[in-house]
Parts: structure tokens; C-alpha cells; sequence
């Protein structure tokens, strides 16, 4: 009937208003949620690196110290056989069955040189005892044991150079330890690969992640619960409305009570959205 064709489009309108509030009041909050994010994205990524920066140098430090403190441990663990520095075969057999034994952490061993780059141990690789690998070349053409045996023959220190990790075979970049055992002519020391500040890297990067992740997600349900709220409201108002309209007509028609109150929803709606 014409009735119910214009009461059924006075309804899709008055949904159509209840929407357009709903977005018009939910909008600028989802704006501003986006914007709010953008920026704590942005600014995580910032304190990321200045963590990182501010790490780094502890790091080194810290890996440094314990890299000399492992070579003091295995030097005074074949002390007793250097003796007073005279070369002694039996001597020099025990100090390397010795060395080799000794290890720390996952990739952590001892190696031994001699001054003319002949390697004498070399545990996690050990087809390379017996090879003078004074002139291996790394990925940038330069001469890692030469670098060592130099640090060593100046009295010992840290040296920068390209090695491959055993457990993987990959080629990365170590720093290692030495000193010498000057009256064998030997070169003692260790090494770590230099993947601390990466592996310090990739969790602060976590961290950072999941504290962007849990603040969008505290954003994104205070944006679903201000559009629930401002659609609650809208269904309190129609309910007050009608309540309002009974208690003044309580003998009118169910029929006139509703379309009383769908014209009250649509000239409330319609008032909110233009002022908005």
C-alpha cells in the first residue's frame, strides 16, 4: 500500500541518517587513530636505533673482554708446559691435546698458529691443520692469519677479519683474540663472530613491533567501542522517545506511536548531522 511504501522509505532514510552520525562521529576518532599510529610506528623505528646505538659499544666492549679472558684461561692451562719458553716437542703435543679440549659457548674453540702462518690446531676445522694459511685471501682480498700473526708478534690484541662459522659454513665477520707464546714462536687465540649487534638489532625491532602491534590494537578498540557507544545512544534516544510519546498518548495506535517516533529519530538525525 502507499502507506507502508512511504513508511518503509521513511525508515531506509532515517537508517541512512543514523549511519551518516555514526560516521560523522567515528571519522575524525579513526583520523586521528591512524595519525596516532603513523607516528608511534615512526617514533618506535627512531628509539630502535638510538637503543641499538647506545648498545652497540657495550657490546663490543663486553665481547672483547671476555674474548681476552678465554685466551688468558687457555694460556694458563698450558703454563705449566711452556716452562721457561724452550721449545719441547712433548711438551708442545700435551699443550695442544689440551687446547683442544677446550671450548665455550656453541662456536667458541681455540685455534694455534705458528709465527710462519703453519697451523698447528685448528679443532672445528681440522682439515686445515697442517696447511700454512699465510696467504689465504678473504672475500675482500685481504689476508686474515697475516693480520694475526702480526696482532701476535706485537704483542697481541684484537683483530677484525672474515671467517666461516663452522655450523653453517658461511662466510661472516669475526673478531678474534690473540697472543703469542713467544719461546715456541706459537700464536694462541679465539674469536666470535661479530652477529651480537644484529641478533641486539632484531630484538629490539621485535620489541619494538609488538609494542606498535599492542598500542594499534588499543587504539582500534577504542575506535570500535566509541562506534558501538554512539550507536547505543541513538537506540536509547528512539527507546526514551517512545517511552516519552506513550506516556502522553497512552490510548494513541501502536501504528501512530511508531511513526511518531521514526519522525522524532529522522528530525533528531537530522539536526545532529547538519550540525556536525
Amino acid at each position: 500500500s502507499p502507506s507502508a511504501s512511504t513508511r518503509g522509505r521513511k525508515r531506509r532514510l532515517t537508517m541512512k541518517l543514523r549511519w551518516a552520525l555514526i560516521l560523522i562521529a567515528v571519522l575524525p576518532l579513526m583520523l586521528a587513530s591512524a595519525a596516532v599510529a603513523w607516528m608511534v610506528k615512526q617514533r618506535s623505528q627512531v628509539l630502535a636505533e638510538l637503543q641499538l646505538k647506545a648498545v652497540e659499544p657495550v657490546l663490543l666492549a663486553a665481547r672483547k673482554a671476555e674474548l681476552q679472558s678465554y685466551v688468558n684461561l687457555a694460556r694458563s692451562s698450558v703454563q705449566h708446559l711452556v716452562r721457561d719458553g724452550m721449545p719441547d716437542a712433548k711438551a708442545q703435543e700435551q699443550a695442544l691435546a689440551i687446547l683442544k679440549r677446550l671450548e665455550f659457548g656453541h662456536d667458541g674453540y681455540f685455534f694455534v698458529f705458528d709465527f710462519d702462518g703453519n697451523t698447528l690446531l685448528y679443532p672445528r676445522q681440522p682439515q686445515l691443520q697442517g696447511r700454512n694459511l699465510r696467504d689465504l685471501q678473504d672475500r675482500e682480498g685481504g689476508y686474515p692469519i697475516r693480520k694475526l700473526l702480526d696482532q701476535a708478534r706485537s704483542g697481541g690484541g684484537y683483530v677484525e677479519y672474515d671467517w666461516g662459522r663452522p655450523s653453517t659454513g658461511a662466510l661472516e665477520d669475526k673478531l678474534g683474540y690473540v697472543e703469542p707464546i713467544a719461546g715456541w714462536q706459537w700464536v694462541l687465540g679465539t674469536g666470535t663472530y661479530v652477529d651480537e649487534p644484529e641478533r641486539a638489532r632484531r630484538r629490539i625491532a621485535e620489541a619494538s613491533e609488538e609494542a606498535v602491534v599492542d598500542t594499534l590494537g588499543r587504539i582500534g578498540a577504542i575506535t570500535m567501542l566509541s562506534t558501538v557507544a554512539v550507536a547505543i545512544k541513538e537506540d536509547l534516544l528512539r527507546v526514551k522517545d517512545a517511552l516519552d510519546l506513550h506516556l502522553r498518548t497512552p490510548d494513541a495506535p501502536a501504528g501512530a506511536l511508531n511513526d511518531q517516533v521514526e519522525a522524532l529519530d529522522r528530525s533528531r538525525l537530522l539536526s545532529d548531522v547538519t550540525r556536525a
